[in-house]
């Protein structure tokens, strides 16, 4: 009884363990996957900071951080891709927003090289069209939306997570309990065959070294009773007498 219980109660645990695992990846991967949206984000924006700075100071250590960011973005993306693949409403918003953010990468490029070669006017101008702010809003809408969308999926993923810990927690109180009453079972089960069986073996030892019909020694018994007998006269300087009686 004791072994399937056993069994059963350590199946349970590793089962309800496995949950618990599984369900704090969810966690951890929803939390990696708002990350990289942040982070698509961050770069998106750095790279028109980078571009606005050069055109207001004509400076060039400010391409730096678009060179940066556009070099960067395309490893954001795939990353992100990645991390969203078992999301198809995720990957959907990603197949919209990749084209978005190539076009506005060539109009932060276009800008600049209107910069360089017809002069900050010019570069305005294209500015002043609002075609890149409206492609950038469109991609922080879309980015917001994906960051609520994964926020939700935390939400859920939490609460699996707690329950799923709640779950374990109740589980390792009952399959302690079950052991725990499984053992004192054992225990006093053990205790009673070992009662059991030394009664056993005093009625045997009885039976092998007295007659059942009088309940008196048999000879071998009372061969090593005189035995002691002697022994004890030997030692103590005394005598041992035997009273014999012949039972017929």
């Amino acid at each position: 009884i004791g072994l399937p219980i056993l069994l059963i109660v350590i199946g349970s645990i590793f089962w309800v363990s496995s949950k618990v695992d599984a369900a704090q990846e969810w966690v951890s991967h929803t939390h990696e996957v708002q990350t990289s949206i942040s982070r698509v984000l961050s770069t998106l924006q750095d790279a028109e900071t980078g571009q606005r700075g050069y055109l207001l100071t004509n400076d060039i250590n400010y391409l730096e951080p678009f060179t940066n960011a556009t070099g960067q973005l395309q490893n954001e993306l795939d990353t992100l891709q990645q991390l969203t693949i078992d999301n198809s409403k995720q990957q959907t918003r990603l197949k919209q927003i990749q084209p978005l953010i190539e076009k506005k990468l060539d109009e932060l490029r276009d800008t600049i090289a209107l910069m360089n070669t017809q002069g900050l006017e010019s570069a305005l101008n294209l500015v002043k069209t609002d075609t890149g702010k409206n492609t950038m809003d469109f991609l922080r809408s879309t980015l917001r939306e994906m960051g609520d969308e994964e926020s939700r999926l935390l939400k859920v993923r939490n609460n699996d997570l707690e329950r799923d810990k709640l779950t374990a927690l109740y589980s390792e109180i009952i399959g302690l309990s079950l052991l725990l009453l499984v053992g004192v079972f054992v225990v006093f089960r053990a205790r009673v065959l070992l009662i059991l069986q030394a009664k056993t073996e005093s009625k045997l030892n009885h039976m092998a070294n007295h007659d059942i019909l009088t309940g008196l020694a048999t000879r071998r018994l009372g061969t090593e009773q005189l035995s002691l007998a002697c022994a004890i006269a030997r030692r103590n300087n005394c005598k041992a007498a035997i009273f014999f009686i012949d039972l017929d």
